[in-house]
């Protein structure tokens, strides 16, 4: 049985994800985007703003929080379960898509025009810098020229840029 849900808050949706808190997260591409929050009861919260634009992907992160890649603005945002949202610019990459947490407790985002994956830490703080590229990580088997990038991204401080 397939049940569907087409209501206010549900405007373009593309990536979806379970969350920490027993409801589903997903992203809202439309117009400039949106983060939403559905029950499993059916209920939709959406959340707007604070560097929000045309989110993609979105996945639950090793910290309690969600994060998702704005492809508007090349950054990556967080939101918490209570909806405070945070957004962190990654200077270099354009066009951030998938995101997923990874088996090494970091965040892990493709960015499609850039052919870059990226990697982000969490330890305990919020500010997002590049480091530079590192060919161990790059992906193996490739032709030198479709070999993507890496572009390790770590979390420091308590701000976001």
């Amino acid at each position: 049985m397939v049940t569907s849900y087409s209501r206010q808050g549900v405007t373009g949706p593309y990536g979806i994800t379970a969350g920490p808190d027993g409801a589903l997260w997903f992203t809202n591409t439309n117009g400039n985007g949106s983060i939403g929050r559905i029950t499993t009861a059916g209920v939709v919260t959406t959340y707007t703003g604070h560097g929000i634009s045309e989110p993609q992907g979105i996945t639950a992160g090793p910290d309690g929080a969600l994060w998702f890649t704005n492809d508007g603005n090349n950054s990556i945002g967080r939101i918490t379960t209570a909806g405070v949202i945070s957004n962190y610019p990654v200077n270099g990459i354009n066009y951030p898509r998938g995101i997923t947490s990874g088996p090494d407790g970091a965040l892990w985002f493709t960015s499609y025009y850039s052919d870059t994956i990226g990697r982000i830490t969490t330890p305990s703080g919020s500010r997002l810098a590049r480091q530079p590229a590192c060919a161990a990580a790059r992906l193996r088997g490739s032709p030198p020229a479709r070999q993507p990038s890496c572009a390790a991204a770590v979390l420091r401080g308590s701000r976001p840029a």
